[in-house]
């Protein structure tokens, strides 16, 4: 990170939290902020439960390659067909939702 430099406006938008050590990384982010400069830091905010879910989803797909098979096995077709209907309840061509 010290290779960057410093600037004068640092902004993290919904990222550090993924980096699986969300304060290293805020740290690692202010010390490239210039003295006179802004860190600003945008996290998703805590859920509850639904926090606690994704947590576990995130969990199991990074632990191997089983967690992410059935993770992605279970999303994907979830994702689309959300989609799917979506589209159609809006009186939208979900094929353009792809190809647009």
């Amino acid at each position: 990170m010290a290779s960057f430099g410093r600037f004068d406006i640092v902004y993290a938008w919904g990222s550090l939290h993924h980096t699986g050590d969300l304060w290293v990384a805020v740290e690692r982010s202010a010390d490239i902020v210039s003295l006179t400069g802004v860190l600003y830091v945008s996290i998703y905010p805590d859920r509850g439960i639904r926090s606690i879910l994704w947590c576990r989803i995130k969990r199991s797909y990074c632990s191997n390659w089983i967690g992410k098979l059935v993770v992605l096995a279970v999303f994907i077709p979830y994702f689309a067909i959300r989609a799917l209907v979506e589209d159609l309840c809006h009186a939208r061509n979900p094929i353009r939702r792809y190809t647009d």
